[in-house]
């Protein structure tokens, strides 16, 4: 449901016309475009936006039309740009500015974007492979692309010795990763969406660079866990939050809060001990709440 009336006001057709249509067509996009490239006298024609996109070239014409509280600037070079508007260099990745876009409406104010994940219910699993070898992780992602094709899926890889990373894609920058997420869900909860939804990277399916160091996870709370779980859930647009443990027991906090564990392994008797292992933890930690969880399924 596009529910944003986004103004983009450019004087380059080329770049105006494409990033209007990567904004305006992006999966979920709130966004309802109206491109305007003949200046001055746009404003005339455009009426009142939700939100505008200007050229930083143009703000000179516009300057004194503008509600800068509801502008992002995109600058062409380092121009004398006006305040409080928020500056972005124009020639980023569309990629980059749309996630931009988001953060820019969540965190100014203005009118939040709806995002829907198609009527379909939301699912968070918890994946543990007895083995988390090189064969059996390759699987598990070959598994998961497969699922992709067919529901949106948010990935985030929390093993304790990360492979190298299985979806190739076009990161941020930044190189943010969920050491970030959980940096914001303890000192700044409100700013959680505009965060989570700029760390998010592209691919089969899209995911969020793992943590810095892996016992960062085990500071989060059960409330700042499902605080985490309730913005991907209504925020983002994804049916299943997917958290890879590899072969390490989950947090319990975790585990209380997944609607299903799923349990991914080849069947051999040594992976079948493993299995019952962890079985035995979760029925002494969690009882039948966290043993009724348990989906196996074979790679």
């Amino acid at each position: 449901m596009k529910n944003i009336n986004l103004i983009l006001l450019d004087d380059e057709p080329a770049y105006g016309k494409r990033l209007a249509e990567y904004l305006s067509g992006h999966r979920d996009s709130p966004f309802l475009v109206h491109l305007f490239l003949e200046h001055p006298g746009a404003l005339d024609k455009a009426g009142s936006g939700d939100i505008y996109a200007v050229s930083s070239s143009l703000c000179a014409l516009y300057a004194d039309r503008l509600d800068m509280q509801k502008t992002l600037v995109l600058n062409e070079k380092s121009d004398q740009l006006p305040e409080p508007a928020l500056c972005l260099y124009k020639y980023q990745s569309a990629e980059n500015i749309y996630q931009e876009l988001i953060r820019f409406c969540l965190e100014k104010g203005q009118k939040k974007p709806h995002i829907s994940t198609g009527g379909k219910n939301f699912t968070t699993d918890a994946v543990y492979l007895p083995l988390a070898n090189e064969e059996n992780c390759l699987a598990l992602s070959s598994l998961i692309k497969r699922k992709t094709d067919s529901r949106k899926i948010l990935y985030l890889d929390l093993k304790q010795v990360p492979l190298p990373d299985p979806y190739p894609a076009d990161p941020p920058d930044e190189k943010e990763s969920f050491s970030d997420v959980i940096y914001y869900l303890k000192q700044y909860s409100d700013s959680t969406v505009s965060r989570v939804s700029s760390l998010i990277c592209p691919g089969r399916p899209d995911y969020i660079r793992p943590p810095e160091l892996i016992s960062e996870i085990y500071e989060l709370t059960q409330a700042e866990w499902e605080d985490f779980f309730e913005t991907v859930r209504d925020d983002t647009g994804y049916e299943i939050l997917l958290l890879d443990f590899g072969s390490a027991v989950p947090p319990t906090s975790v585990l209380t809060l997944c609607s299903r564990i799923l349990i991914l392994s080849r069947d051999n008797a040594w992976e079948q001990k493993l299995i019952a292992s962890f079985r035995a933890i979760l029925e002494k930690v969690g009882g039948q709440a966290l043993t009724g969880k348990i989906k196996k399924l074979r790679i």
